[in-house]
C-alpha cells in the first residue's frame, strides 16, 4: 500500500533522471523577501525568466515589524528587501501577499 507521499509524489513525476532522480511538476511556488530576491536576482543575471508567474506567488513574511501601521521591517536592510520584492513581483506579474493584502 503506498502512502500519501507516494501517491503524491508518483503523480509529480514528469521524468525519471539517470542515478536514480525523478523530475517533478510543481503546481505551486512559494517565495517570500529572504531568498526569493536574491533567486530573481540571479534568474535575471542568467538570462531565465520565471516559466509560470501565475503559478508562483510571494508572501512578506521573514522581515516584516510587529510595530502597528508598519510598512516594511524594522531596519534600512530588511525595509530595502521588502521594496525590491514588491518591485520585482509588479515587474514579473507574480501575484504577492503584500502587508494589509487580502488572503493575507
Amino acid at each position: 500500500m503506498k502512502t500519501l507521499f507516494d501517491k503524491l509524489w508518483d503523480e509529480h513525476t514528469i521524468g525519471h533522471l539517470t542515478g536514480g532522480v525523478d523530475l517533478l511538476q510543481v503546481d505551486r511556488h512559494m517565495m517570500h523577501e529572504l531568498t526569493g530576491v536574491e533567486a530573481v536576482r540571479v534568474l535575471g543575471k542568467r538570462g531565465l525568466r520565471v516559466d509560470n508567474p501565475a503559478l508562483t506567488f510571494a508572501t512578506l513574511d521573514h522581515v516584516i515589524s510587529t510595530v502597528p501601521g508598519r510598512r516594511a521591517g524594522n531596519a534600512a536592510w530588511s525595509t530595502d528587501m521588502v521594496e525590491v520584492m514588491r518591485g520585482q513581483m509588479s515587474h514579473l506579474l507574480i501575484p504577492i501577499f503584500d502587508i494589509g493584502s487580502d488572503g493575507r
